[in-house]
Formats: structure tokens, C-alpha cells, sequence
């Protein structure tokens, strides 16, 4: 599929503000434009398969991006060190 120049410059222009909303949310200026083009990247990739792109598209597919990104920033526990706090040894405090 052959893009054309119009439909480039939309993707940039929604690449600029997938970056100002990712600034907005707390990223640094570098997880901002790192998220901001995987956002660009899924829109390319719908747009090839025939799909098209409106605003709430965008929207959805920068919210998905933005959730990757701060899972990422989780900090994991190995199990072993769960086992050793005692993670896992006790029912929930609802039952």
C-alpha cells in the first residue's frame, strides 16, 4: 500500500501530540517519544491492513501504549523473596 504525502503528515501530526499527552502524563521527554512512535508505528500497521484511523483510534491505541509503559515501571519481586516475606502463606483478609 502506497502511503501518500497527506496521510504521512496526519501521522505526524498525531505523533507530536500522542508526545505532548505522553509529557503530560508524567514521561520523560525520551519515554515520551519513544511511546509516541510505537503509537505511530500500530497506526501505520492498521493503516497497511486497510483499517482506518480516527481520533478515537488514536486515542485507544495511545491509552494501550501508555498502560505497556507503565506496567513496565512496576517493580517485580523475585518469588523467592515473596516466599521470604511471607507472600503467599496466608488467606486474603476478606475470607
Amino acid at each position: 500500500m502506497d502511503i501518500g504525502v497527506e496521510l504521512l503528515e496526519t501521522l505526524e501530526r498525531l505523533f507530536e501530540r500522542a508526545k505532548r499527552i505522553c509529557l503530560k502524563k508524567g514521561l520523560n521527554e525520551q519515554d515520551a517519544e519513544d511511546c509516541a512512535a510505537e503509537v505511530r508505528l500500530h497506526l501505520l500497521l492498521h493503516l497497511q491492513r486497510g483499517g482506518l484511523i480516527s481520533y478515537a483510534y488514536f486515542l485507544h491505541v495511545l491509552r494501550g501504549c501508555l498502560a505497556d509503559f507503565w506496567n513496565s515501571q512496576l517493580p517485580t519481586v523475585p518469588l523467592e523473596v515473596a516466599d521470604l516475606c511471607g507472600g503467599g502463606s496466608h488467606s486474603p483478609s476478606w475470607n
